[in-house]
């Protein structure tokens, strides 16, 4: 359980898997720097992803997670439309 959401980088904690983070819905994001270890490429991946979602008031795409560049990539999100 979190306190209240603060301004500033999203918040770290237990998880159900894990670490997690818990952001403030309005500007925090985590940005992971490109590495060759993280090119997957057409290899298998999987990703272990548990979200508490609170829709919002203006329906969307919201990315949570993804990696694209230029010509193709992946992104999973939440679609809201």
């Amino acid at each position: 359980a979190y306190g209240p959401l603060l301004p500033g980088p999203p918040m770290s904690g237990p998880g159900v898997v894990g670490g997690a983070y818990c952001f403030d819905g309005i500007d925090d994001n985590i940005t992971i720097p490109p590495s060759w270890s993280l090119n997957f490429g057409c290899s298998p991946f999987s990703v272990d992803l548990w979200v508490n979602w609170t829709p919002s008031a203006t329906p969307s795409f919201v990315s949570i997670i993804g990696q694209y560049a230029g010509a193709g990539g992946w992104v999973f999100g939440i679609d809201e439309t």
